[in-house]
């Protein structure tokens, strides 16, 4: 679908549609799907849910991804086509992403510009031609870096997938452990001269061991990565705060949970500084570091972080976005613990509601929340729906 109603431009005249595409702000994906009748419905059905489902899923990183994308100020749009890529990509990894909502100061300052007359519009209007200029450039130079990044990426996986071929091999089977293993030799050996690749690279394999529970390969990995983008980077890129989150999850996964917790904690600051207070990495890092305070026991420092958490998921309208289930579910185990079924519950339903119609049933992490709304009515003696769950 376009960003405006078709109808409504050519029915309003040349001069009010140029004016309307300079300078009103088109509904995000997730509020324009819902105006859009039959075709709303056929794109839902081809997706197997609902209008009410679909605008759920386009809701949160899409919308800003697509709103960044036809963002009027060029400084704010993506700097090449591989930048918009790049950000998809990321949010099919479901790692965070570059778009995010605009501060409100970005906002008043559309205003002003909107309605401020005389020479402080003439003034501002040349800063935008300057930035427009220095936007451009940085785009130039982004598009060159990105195109030098596909290839060296894109020349490393071939070689990778070259080794797995059945006639090199001589017939035998190539485990993912070996495959991965050979990956980082590659990495290591062919990509010196792209640091942050390299570091993106060796992240997204030590996060594969690390789920394959082989943690002493994970390890030295993730701790490069990181020491990768922090001389590259500077400590506070996003990049670094994922790396964070990784290692993170090394230790939480090893029971060093005082360790994972602190880890959990820096990622917050990075990202805060970073994106912004109000921003999914942020609040997915609060449910990360409630997760770890739940485990070591401190509950107060954890009951504070699950609800900072789903308080900015609130505010970037994504409390109905299937990532909630990340604070949603280590706080209704809590809860359990401090024998508090009634709220434990409640939450549970909804992460459950909420990542079923994404995930479907057969998902792992649906079957963590029935598994874990069982325990909660065994816990209040409605055994027969327990045994059930």
């Amino acid at each position: 679908s376009q960003p405006f109603d078709g109808q409504e431009l050519r029915t309003a005249g040349f001069d009010e549609m140029r004016r309307r595409i300079r300078e009103e702000d088109p509904p995000k994906p997730s509020t324009r799907v819902s105006s859009l009748g039959d075709a709303s419905h056929a794109a839902a059905e081809r997706r197997r849910t609902d209008i009410h489902g679909l605008a759920r899923t386009l809701r949160g990183d899409l919308d800003w991804i697509v709103m960044k994308a036809l963002e009027k100020d060029r400084t704010r749009r993506y700097g090449s086509p591989s930048d918009l890529a790049a950000d998809v990509g990321r949010y099919l990894m479901s790692v965070p992403v570059e778009a995010s909502p605009p501060s409100g100061a970005y906002r008043f300052r559309k205003f002003v510009r909107r309605h401020k007359a005389g020479a402080a519009a003439g003034l501002l209007l040349f800063a935008v031609l300057v930035a427009g200029v220095i936007g451009t450039t940085i785009g130039l130079v982004r598009a060159r870096s990105e195109a030098e990044t596909a290839r060296k990426v894109s020349e490393l996986l071939v070689g990778v997938f070259a080794d797995l071929d059945p006639e090199v091999q001589f017939g035998q089977t190539v485990s993912t452990s070996a495959m991965l293993d050979r990956g980082v030799e590659r990495i290591r050996r062919e990509l010196f001269d792209q640091p942050v690749v390299r570091a993106r690279l060796l992240t997204t394999v030590g996060n594969a061991y690390r789920n394959l529970g082989q943690f002493d390969k994970a390890r030295p990995l993730l701790e490069d990565a990181l020491d990768l983008r922090q001389e590259h980077l500077g400590n506070t890129h996003s990049d670094v705060a994922d790396s964070y989150v990784s290692l993170g999850w090394l230790e939480f996964h090893v029971g060093h949970y005082n360790q994972a917790r602190v880890l959990f904690e820096r990622a917050v600051g990075v990202f805060e500084q970073a994106l912004g207070r109000d921003h999914r990495a942020v609040a997915s890092s609060l449910g990360f570091t409630g997760a770890a305070c739940w485990r070591i026991g401190d509950y107060g420092d954890a009951r504070a972080a699950f609800e900072s958490s789903m308080e900015i998921f609130r505010a970037i309208e994504m409390e109905d976005d299937p990532v909630v289930v990340y604070a949603e579910l280590p706080y209704a185990q809590m809860l359990m613990d401090l024998a508090e079924y009634d709220r434990a519950e409640l939450l549970l339903n909804h992460a459950l509601e909420v990542y079923e119609a994404e995930h479907g049933p057969d998902n792992p992490v649906v079957g963590f929340l029935v598994a874990a709304l069982g325990r909660c009515r065994l816990e209040t003696l409605q055994l027969d729906q327990a045994r059930l769950l």
